[in-house]
């Protein structure tokens, strides 16, 4: 999963087991707020809260053409940055 490059997935810098035996993941920050609140914040009509969503379904493309099978896809995992683009997280 750490080879997986797409602009609009959260990179995966680390992962392993902690010294407790505890699983654990790192990924890199994004600033940003959750699609919902994005779409609501900047009062995003239909066509362009469809715009967002198309991107976000490229994603999700991309990373399932990859075997990669996020999950757990809710709005709360997907930020959008103040430039306007999602990440999957």
């Amino acid at each position: 999963m750490a080879s997986l490059s797409h602009p609009n997935i959260a990179k995966l810098l680390d992962g392993g087991v902690s010294e407790r035996g505890e699983p654990y993941i790192v990924m890199e920050f994004v600033e940003g707020t959750t699609i919902s609140e994005f779409a609501k914040n900047n009062h995003l009509d239909i066509r362009n809260r469809l715009k967002l969503f198309v991107k976000v379904c490229a994603a999700v493309e991309f990373a399932h053409r990859s075997l990669i099978v996020h999950r757990d896809i809710k709005p709360g995992n997907i930020l959008v940055t103040a430039e306007g683009e999602p990440e999957i997280a």
